[in-house]
């Protein structure tokens, strides 16, 4: 059975030793209670944002190109593009990958002068996010745009994390490392550690895909510093 923000959240107020059978609930808690979902909420945050490319924040953008048109809007939840993955047509056999640029580089050098509209061969990126086709498109098409989403937040005790069921423990790790911290808890700090440590190694080498500041299959040497 997967565990939902309500089980994770139990075992933390299990694992840091606090007293009683709950929370029962993830709002309206107070106290000791209080802490422990909100460590479970920042851990689960901090651990989607170690990387920019899990492959649980992975998707798909399907866009209608317009003939005339050349700006696609970033989604709402963007968090980067994975560059290496836009085509035209995807799947289809008219299909073809586009080249991605970003939009400094396409000035000094595609964009200088006038441009004619005709077949797209480059995505290029702006510095707020969204994209446009260079040149402007003359025919309608679908450009298919792969992105990595913004952290996912839990919100109702039934939600689960979008970090993998069977990697979740180390939502709970990381929180422990808070409570260790804030709590004055050496000796909780010093287990939930490598605890951690563990657990990331093992989460990076099956869901990272290989494009973020630390290489596959290693793990940061270090958190969040004690005080």
């Amino acid at each position: 059975m997967s565990q939902t923000f309500l089980d994770l959240c139990k075992d933390l107020r299990r694992d840091i030793g606090y007293t009683g059978s709950g929370p029962t609930a993830v709002t309206g808690q107070t106290g000791q209670y209080e802490k422990v979902v909100n460590w479970i909420l920042r851990a689960d945050r901090d651990v989607q944002t170690e990387q920019m490319d899990w492959r649980f924040l992975w998707t798909d953008l399907s866009s209608d190109v317009v003939p005339g048109t050349a700006a696609i809007a970033a989604p709402a939840d963007l968090s980067v593009w994975d560059e290496e993955g836009f085509y035209m047509n995807f799947g289809t056999s008219n299909g073809r990958p586009l080249k991605w640029i970003e939009y400094a580089e396409w000035r000094r050098s595609i964009g200088v002068g006038a441009t004619t509209p005709g077949t797209p061969e480059y995505v290029v990126c702006k510095p707020d996010g969204s994209l446009f086709l260079s040149p402007t498109p003359v025919a309608a098409e679908t450009l298919t745009s792969p992105y990595w989403k913004n952290p996912v937040a839990m919100v109702l005790a039934t939600d689960e994390s979008v970090i993998p069921d069977k990697f979740r423990r180390i939502i709970v790790a990381r929180a422990k490392l808070y409570f260790g911290e804030e709590e004055d808890a050496p000796d909780v700090y010093k287990a939930a550690s490598g605890e951690y440590a563990e657990l990331f190694t093992k989460l990076l080498a099956s869901e990272s895909l290989g494009k973020s500041r630390y290489k596959r299959g290693t793990a940061p040497a270090f958190v969040i510093q004690p005080s």
